[in-house]
């Protein structure tokens, strides 16, 4: 996993606010900006760190065991 300090600030607001409100759509409401800036900045963030962040699909919204953790990692600081 990358230091935490070569991560885009902004992919770690977006992934704050998804988690947070378990919702892309919601978080697109909050940081107004679209959905697809949403899944691109998504998209980068797991590129850079290797892993999935969450689920999302008919079953609805989730995070990942590793999600989880660098949520809540997130959220300590």
């Amino acid at each position: 996993m990358l230091h935490d300090a070569s991560l885009n600030i902004r992919q770690l607001q977006v992934f704050e606010a998804v988690a947070r409100l378990e919702s892309y759509s919601r978080a697109q409401q909050e940081l107004g900006i679209s959905v697809s800036a949403i899944s691109n900045a998504m998209s980068q963030l797991e590129g850079q760190l290797g892993f999935t962040l969450c689920q999302r699909g008919r079953g609805g919204f989730s995070l990942t065991e590793k999600g989880s953790s660098f949520y809540s990692r997130r959220s300590a600081c």
